[in-house]
């Protein structure tokens, strides 16, 4: 299970694919790129975020929702860039070594 959080604020609940090839699919066609794994401060170590890596290069709009997970605590001067297009939440017990390109970012 995870979570699909819009650039719009919507949320929707995801009930992922037991085998995770089906899950990346699944994860490339709500985020909709190349995948990125990262793990905002604001969310438990236990969850990550799964981003679009090229979203801003392709002019995606800001996910003000996800940025304010991804820059939690962060002062507002030190925020170098928002988190743009749609993300999805999920539980780090899924496979994140076979998600993007294996390079996990913790912020």
């Amino acid at each position: 299970m995870a979570w699909l959080l819009r650039a719009d604020g919507q949320m929707e609940l995801v009930i992922l694919m037991e085998d995770v090839g089906g899950q990346i699919a699944q994860l490339k066609e709500r985020v909709g790129g190349v995948l990125e794994v990262v793990r905002p401060l604001g969310l438990p170590r236990t969850q990550a975020m799964i981003i679009d890596e090229n979203g801003l290069a392709k002019g995606k709009p800001p996910n003000v929702h996800a940025t304010a997970l991804y820059w939690h605590g962060t002062a507002e001067e030190d925020i170098e860039a928002p988190i743009t297009g749609d993300v999805v939440i999920v539980n780090t017990t899924l496979d994140l070594d076979n998600i993007g390109d294996g390079e996990e970012t913790w912020y």
